[in-house]
């Protein structure tokens, strides 16, 4: 229970309730300047139990826009400083971190959560995010900032799918993904992602308004974007529309879920032509192009950059790279060791879609 003389002045809020609040369980992803400002509005309000995600180590540069960080933690890992001093800032309640990557965790991982934050500076991880959040019905926030603008997303799942987060990105999104990548979707081993130049007003309006709307997330039902500009501060509120040709949630109206067990024990009664798909892009094999030694892999292609793939055999650094995320029934066995977040096919007697989560 929540100390009741602590939040006294909160319970004199008529639209506040502190034992929701303290019931609340939340994941923020991305614990850099708005990540700071938001898991500190959080602590402050009660929420009970905030689990905070991120691979990052604090640099000089991060104590300019970081309410949480000081001179003394730098080289530290942010998610471990995070935590110690929010669980100064308010005892009462529970937070946890993970320093690494989220396609490290396991599907299951998401499920104990109310609502996703996305507090990170890239697309390709909000992608990501916003696909967990729309399979376990939870809901997600999604954040942007510059030096000047602010935009906030919310996307309530646990009340409909009707449309998502990927109806309305600009296909330059997916263009700008791409970059990351060689052809073959290997990671570009010398690619440096452009950073944004931000400031400690962006963030801390980022995350107040990130509050505001998780405080009052009951009273929306559709999705919308807050959109500000916060030097001629003009206010933008927009209402998605839905795109009948989204490639994500237009498939995923009429799915249902099945263990990775149960899709190994049925695999032989599926029909001959179902092809299963995986969410990551698998590494299949390689063939040099000067001694035509050939090598598989059958490993997650993020696990690889282009500096790890030169000829095993003569060491050239020009190969042929097979990599695919769509399998036959037969491939599909060799996928069941890897530790892919799902995987999902259509089920042509059910006329649905049948997601497999990885546990």
């Amino acid at each position: 229970m929540f100390i009741s003389e602590k939040y006294l002045r909160h319970q004199q809020i008529h639209w506040l309730s502190q034992e929701e609040l303290f019931k609340s369980k939340v994941l923020i992803v991305g614990v850099g300047a708005i990540g700071n400002e938001l898991l500190k509005n959080l602590a402050l309000l009660g929420v009970g139990y905030i689990c905070i995600v991120d691979f990052d180590v604090i640099q000089i540069h991060n104590l300019t826009r970081s309410v949480l960080f000081t001179n003394e933690d730098i080289n530290q890992k942010k998610v471990e400083v995070a935590k110690e001093k929010i669980k100064k800032i308010n005892p009462d309640i529970c937070v946890e971190s993970y320093f690494g990557d989220i396609y490290d965790l396991p599907y299951s991982f998401f499920k104990k959560f109310d609502c996703i934050f996305s507090t990170v500076d890239n697309y390709e991880t909000r992608i990501r995010l916003h696909q967990l959040s729309f399979f376990n019905q939870i809901d997600f926030f999604n954040s942007g900032i510059d030096s000047q603008f602010v935009s906030i997303d919310f996307y309530p799942y646990s009340k409909n799918r009707l449309l998502c987060f990927e109806c309305n990105l600009d296909p330059k999104i997916y263009h700008n993904i791409q970059k990351r990548y060689s052809c073959g979707w290997i990671q570009k081993y010398a690619y440096e992602q452009k950073k944004i130049p931000t400031t400690i007003l962006t963030a801390s309006l980022s995350a107040s308004i990130l509050t505001s709307v998780f405080v009052h997330k009951k009273r929306y039902e559709e999705p919308f974007r807050i959109f500000i500009d916060t030097i001629s501060w003009n206010f933008t509120n927009l209402q998605f529309l839905k795109n009948s040709n989204c490639y994500f949630c237009s498939q995923w109206q009429n799915y249902k879920e099945i263990s990775k067990d149960e899709l190994y024990n049925k695999i032989k009664e599926l029909r001959e032509d179902t092809t299963i798909f995986c969410n990551e892009p698998i590494l299949i094999s390689t063939q040099c192009l000067r001694c035509g030694f050939f090598y598989e892999y059958w490993q997650l292609s993020r696990n690889f950059t282009e500096k790890d793939l030169n000829c095993k055999e003569c060491h050239f650094d020009k190969i042929k790279i097979l990599v695919k995320d769509s399998f036959s029934l037969g491939e599909t066995l060799r996928l069941k060791s890897l530790q892919w977040k799902f995987l999902y096919y259509f089920d042509q007697k059910e006329n649905s879609m049948v997601l497999v989560p990885n546990d």
